[in-house]
């Protein structure tokens, strides 16, 4: 696929869920952080993947490389995704983990 519409933007905030991983699992010793502020930190790692898999639909869409119904479907697929993936952490966002490039690239990635 070509993309390029927006300039791989989406790129970037894959970047910034590695990155937030990253220093989360430095932060996991350290006692400054509430419980609470660890969970929230993990929300926001859950919705950057979701996030970038949007956004890499919308650049290919708007690059040509997907029609309506190819992105309709793509974008209803990765939704389903987050979707299962948020409520199987609902209630230990303790246990999240960043996707994997793998699991990002897939857009029916279920994790139970």
């Amino acid at each position: 696929m070509s993309g390029g519409a927006f300039n791989y933007r989406y790129s970037a905030v894959i970047d910034f869920a590695d990155e937030l991983a990253r220093l989360m699992a430095t932060m996991d010793s350290d006692t400054s952080f509430t419980p609470e502020v660890h969970r929230e930190l993990r929300k926001i790692l859950l919705l950057a993947d979701y996030t970038a898999k949007a956004m890499r639909h919308t650049e290919w869409f708007f690059s040509g490389d997907t029609g309506d119904e190819q992105f309709l479907e793509r974008m209803k697929k990765a939704t389903l995704a987050y979707e299962r993936r948020k409520k199987l952490y609902d209630d230990d966002y303790d246990t999240l983990q960043p996707l994997s490039e793998e699991e990002r690239d897939n857009d029916e990635y279920d994790a139970s």
